[in-house]
C-alpha cells in the first residue's frame, strides 16, 4: 500500500505538466473559437467581418477575455542587457478557472453547442469503453493461448500456419482492414451483409447503456477489426517471450525433476514470460478512453476518438482538455497496474 500510495502521489505533478502542455498547445493552435461560434450561431459565410461588439460579448461569455496564464512574458529588444519582462496577471486567469473546475468535477462547457462537456462525452465514452474493453478481452484472451501454443509446438504445421497468419494480420494496416470489412460485409452487392455501418437512431432521452445494448450487432465488425489487428502483435510478443523462457536453465531443471508438461509450461515458463504482456496491458489503458479514430470514422461510430477529432477542428478547448486529461489518467492508471503486476509476477523486483 505504501508503494501504491507513493506511485499515485507521483501522478499529480505529471498530470499538472500534461494540463500545462495541453493548455499551451491549444492556445497556439490556429483558429478562433469565438469567431467559430459567432459564425455558427449567426450563419454568416467565411470571410465576412465579425461584429466587434458581439465578438467581445461572446468572448466575455466564454471567459476568453481573461488573461491566459498567471503571468505574461513581454519580449524586449535583442540585447545582452535586456531580459524578458514578466507581468503578473493574478489568479483570475483562464488556466486557473479551468483547473479549479476540474478539481470540482466540472469539465466546463463546450464552445460549439453550449452543452456541458460531461453530458456531451457521457455517451461517446460509454460507446468507446464498450468497444475497447470488448476488443481487449477478445485480443488478449485469444493471443495468450495462441502465443503459448506456437511457442511449445515450434516446427509443427499448425504452428507455422498460425504464425504466418498472425504475421499477415500484423502487416495489414488497420484502416485497410476496416475498409475491406465495410465494403464486403456491410454491402448487399456482395450478398455478405452481416452488419450495418453507424448506429441505430434511438430517442434522445435514451440512456447510454440502452444505446449500447440496442447497437450490439453494429459493434461486431469494429471490435473484430481492432481485435484482429491487436491479436497478431500480442500473440507474437507472447510467443517470443515464451520461447525465451522455455530455453532457460530452470526449465531444464524442472524437466530433470520429472515435472509434468503442464506444470512446466503454465506454472514456471508462463509466469516468467508475462513481462511483455503486462507492458502491453498497461499501454492498452489509454486506448480504452481514446478509442480508435480510424475505426470510428470508417464505421461512423460516435465514440471518443470521433468527438476528439471534431473538438480539435472546432477549437473546442474544453472538450480537448477533457479528452486529453481522461487519456492521461488512464495511461497513468495503466502504468500503475503494470508496476503492480510486475511485482506480482516477480517479487524480486
Amino acid at each position: 500500500m505504501k508503494y501504491i500510495a507513493k506511485r499515485i502521489l507521483q501522478f499529480i505533478p505529471t498530470l499538472l505538466l500534461i494540463t500545462l502542455i495541453t493548455f499551451g498547445l491549444t492556445r497556439i493552435a490556429p483558429g478562433d473559437p469565438v469567431e467559430s461560434r459567432y459564425k455558427e450561431n449567426v450563419g454568416i459565410e467565411k470571410g465576412m467581418i465579425v461584429d466587434s461588439i458581439v465578438y467581445r460579448s461572446l468572448s466575455h461569455e466564454m471567459g476568453l477575455d481573461k488573461p491566459v496564464f498567471y503571468f505574461t512574458i513581454h519580449p524586449q529588444p535583442v540585447s545582452i542587457f535586456y531580459l524578458p519582462r514578466f507581468h503578473w496577471n493574478g489568479s483570475d486567469n483562464q488556466y486557473q478557472h479551468w483547473l479549479f473546475g476540474i478539481m470540482k468535477g466540472d469539465f466546463g462547457t463546450s464552445y460549439s453547442d453550449q452543452r456541458t462537456v460531461a453530458d456531451k462525452l457521457a455517451t461517446p465514452l460509454l460507446i468507446t469503453l464498450a468497444m475497447s474493453l470488448s476488443s481487449m478481452l477478445l485480443s488478449f484472451g485469444l493471443a495468450v493461448p495462441l502465443g503459448v501454443y506456437t511457442a511449445t509446438h515450434r516446427g509443427s504445421r499448425l504452428e507455422r500456419l498460425i504464425t504466418n497468419s498472425l504475421f499477415a494480420f500484423y502487416a495489414v494496416p488497420l484502416f485497410w482492414l476496416a475498409t475491406l470489412a465495410v465494403v464486403f460485409l456491410t454491402n448487399n452487392s456482395y450478398s455478405l451483409k452481416i452488419a450495418s455501418v453507424g448506429l441505430e437512431d434511438l430517442p434522445s432521452d435514451a440512456s447510454g447503456w440502452v444505446k449500447i445494448v440496442e447497437n450490439i450487432p453494429h459493434f461486431i465488425l469494429p471490435v473484430a477489426c481492432i481485435s484482429l489487428h491487436s491479436l497478431a502483435f500480442i500473440a507474437r510478443q507472447m510467443r517470443g517471450s515464451m520461447v525465451e523462457a522455455l530455453e532457460q536453465e530452470y526449465i531444464k531443471t524442472a524437466k530433470a525433476k520429472g515435472l509434468g508438461r503442464g506444470a512446466i509450461v503454465w506454472k514456471h515458463a508462463f509466469r516468467n514470460s508475462l513481462f511483455p504482456l503486462i507492458t502491453l496491458i498497461g499501454q492498452s489503458f489509454s486506448a480504452v478512453v481514446a478509442g480508435s479514430l480510424v475505426v470510428e470514422i470508417i464505421f461512423n461510430i460516435p465514440g471518443m476518438g470521433w468527438e476528439a477529432y471534431k473538438a480539435v477542428n472546432q477549437n473546442d478547448y474544453p472538450m480537448v482538455y477533457a479528452v486529453v486529461l481522461l487519456g492521461a489518467i488512464m495511461t497513468l492508471t495503466g502504468s500503475l497496474i503494470a508496476d503492480i503486476l510486475y511485482r506480482w509476477a516477480n517479487p524480486r523486483l
